[in-house]
């Protein structure tokens, strides 16, 4: 925009006539009476301009298509802008959004375990058939895999957001393999991990 509104002057510069000034100086004369002496220096200062009387139009039709030039760069720039907070705004009411519907996902996600559990108790004691456990299990399985899916959804809108906001991002940032795990503990002989902390 700053360049479109600078060419715009340039136009208007058009319709003014050029001056150029010039100047140059010298020694001239018999070196035997003085060659530095001020008879023998000579000064010359000239001016000239120029002005264009017929152009059949073209400096006011530059002018014109110089102003449409910034107009359109002000309309890009506005629709750019505009662009950038509606991203911002739809990746905000995504967070909340999402957010909301992580902490109902974990809540059925809760109630599908403890019905796993319930159920796993009523096969031990014979009053449940194994097919209705494999179905609470089937059940929280699926509930667990939508859990992952809205956090998934949460995770690519914050970094979408961040995206919107001017921020980068960088897949060299992201934790490695080993940092995800965590510190791996020691094993006994037995096969169960040892807790160094106890």
């Amino acid at each position: 925009m700053q360049q479109q509104s600078e060419l715009i002057g340039v136009a208007v510069a058009a319709f003014y006539p050029t001056v150029r000034l010039s100047a140059s100086g010298g020694i001239s004369g018999d070196p035997r009476n003085g060659l530095f002496s001020a008879a023998n220096q000579v000064w010359s200062v000239a001016a000239a301009g120029t002005e264009v009387l017929f152009d059949g139009g073209a400096r006011a039709a530059a002018l014109q298509g110089a102003r449409a030039a910034y107009d359109r760069a002000v309309a890009n720039y506005r629709q750019v802008v505009l662009t950038a907070f509606g991203e911002v705004e739809n990746e905000l009411a995504g967070v909340r959004i999402l957010a909301r519907q992580q902490l109902a996902q974990d809540a059925a996600l809760a109630s599908a375990r403890r019905a796993v559990e319930i159920t796993v108790n009523e096969y031990r004691a014979g009053t449940q058939n194994f097919t209705t456990v494999v179905t609470a299990q089937s059940l929280a399985l699926n509930n667990e895999v939508a859990a992952l899916q809205v956090r998934l959804h949460r995770f690519t809108t914050a970094v979408t957001l961040i995206r919107a906001l001017g921020g980068g991002w960088d897949v060299r940032s992201l934790p490695d393999g080993s940092e995800l795990k965590g510190p791996r503990l020691p094993i006994d002989r037995g096969g169960q991990a040892v807790r160094t902390d106890e």
